[in-house]
């Protein structure tokens, strides 16, 4: 049998991991973060990870955020339209962003990193576009979990008591 905990404990606990699950999902949209080559490090252009993810970024952004609400509203019409279950839309967006992962490096290459105004403008369509990606990933995995959150007797079952063990990472494999 389940421990019972108060109905304020699990709320806690439910915002922690929606919280940490979501900067997970969100990692997914970034290409690299897909990729063995996750720094550029295996093709000599080691340092354009943060150059996509956050310089670029930071250049284009305030418009940036309209044009990814914009992109993101459209694709989350077309998941309610063609409901997928969250375990698929996170496969999905694997490897939708996967398969961005030659086209950044691509990009990279053909641009001059000093110029970097110009440098992030080369990247605004794949940064919106997978902004957006990742903000519906999101968005269905939270509802999914705050549907199924909602529904007793359950509701206890969804957490576990103490801490899961920390498995450290093979970046070797």
């Amino acid at each position: 049998s389940f421990p019972t905990r108060r109905s304020s404990d699990l709320d806690l606990d439910l915002i922690v991991c929606l919280g940490t699950l979501s900067h997970y999902l969100g990692d997914l949209s970034m290409p690299l973060h897909t990729a063995v080559n996750h720094d550029g490090q295996l093709t000599s252009q080691k340092g354009v990870h943060v150059l996509f993810e956050t310089t670029s970024v930071d250049i284009l952004d305030p418009m940036l955020k309209i044009q990814v609400l914009e992109q993101a509203r459209t694709l989350y019409g077309k998941a309610k339209e063609n409901p997928l279950d969250f375990n698929k839309a996170v496969r999905e967006q694997i490897a939708q962003s996967h398969g961005q992962v030659d086209e950044l490096l691509s990009i990279d290459k053909k641009n001059d990193r000093r110029q970097i105004k110009a440098y992030a403008k080369s990247f605004e369509p794949m940064i919106e576009g997978q902004l957006a990606w990742g903000a519906v990933t999101v968005a269905l995995v939270w509802k999914e979990i705050l549907i199924g959150f909602k529904q007793p007797p359950d509701r206890e079952k969804n957490f576990f008591e103490g801490k899961p063990e920390y498995v450290e990472p093979d970046f070797e494999k």
